[in-house]
């Protein structure tokens, strides 16, 4: 079983579970031995999707292939444990708060952001995509490969690139130009700056990028090598996320 089949099952088992914890839940209001059901089912969907957790003691898995601006990436699966069994107990203590048996509200309105906040990394053609809302970008250029790491945290280092390549470079001041007649010479940022056009700003250097591992299930060695491979392999990063680039990314040793 592939990744990405692994995952659709997970969530198409947690969802399942979630109804039935969810009408469990509702009939507890009369009788509080119906509880039992989401706890069980909680523990089995834990117990049977144990690989997509985000600890590694279980066994690892791959990549998840999916898509990124309608262009083919590789997802790295955020883990369905707990999480899974979080959405399921949260469906039967909502249900239990219909019923007006306790204030389960608060408990499931944090189990239920447990389930959704947690981190994304994607790999794409372009570089790699981190974030779960509003995902952050970071080319392949500008990754050190010398200095990634992934323990105990995956390390990404990010290379300081020139600040005038990176905002372009600015027109020359004219001959008649106030600061010049008076012996003031050009900032080059600030000649960036006025140059028509989006500036990017350039990462501080030495910066650091670090991925929290529990919020993602693959391997963490896996990807470290896979972003080794697209830094040093450019001509590979166009079939990222289809069945001949993930051919060469497995024939590289990755």
């Amino acid at each position: 079983m592939t990744t990405s089949d692994l995952v659709r099952r997970s969530r198409l088992v947690a969802a399942v579970s979630a109804l039935t914890a969810a009408a469990a839940g509702y009939a507890a209001g009369q009788h509080r031995a119906w509880f039992a059901v989401p706890v069980v089912l909680a523990v089995l969907h834990a117990v049977l999707f144990r690989r997509l957790s985000g600890s590694s003691r279980w066994g690892s898995v791959g990549f998840r292939t999916g898509r990124w601006r309608a262009r083919p990436a590789l997802v790295v699966p955020r883990p369905q444990v707990p999480y899974g069994s979080a959405m399921i107990l949260a469906s039967a203590l909502v249900a239990v708060e219909v019923t007006r048996l306790g204030p389960a509200m608060p408990i499931a309105v944090v189990a239920a952001f447990g389930v959704f906040g947690r981190s994304a990394l994607l790999l794409t053609p372009d570089g790699i995509r981190l974030g779960s809302l509003r995902r952050r970008p970071v080319r392949w250029d500008d990754i050190d490969t010398e200095r990634l790491h992934w323990l105990p945290a995956l390390v990404i280092p990010v290379i300081s690139p020139d600040p005038a390549a990176e905002r372009g470079t600015a027109p020359a001041p004219p001959a008649d130009d106030p600061l010049s007649t008076r012996g003031l010479a050009y900032d080059t940022n600030v000649n960036a700056l006025l140059t028509p056009g989006p500036v990017t700003p350039a990462p501080a250097p030495g910066a650091r990028i670090e991925v929290n591992v529990r919020g993602i299930a693959t391997d963490h060695g896996l990807i470290a090598r896979a972003i080794a491979y697209y830094v040093t392999h450019p001509a590979a990063r166009a079939d990222i996320g289809t069945p001949s680039g993930s051919d060469a990314l497995v024939a590289d040793g990755a």
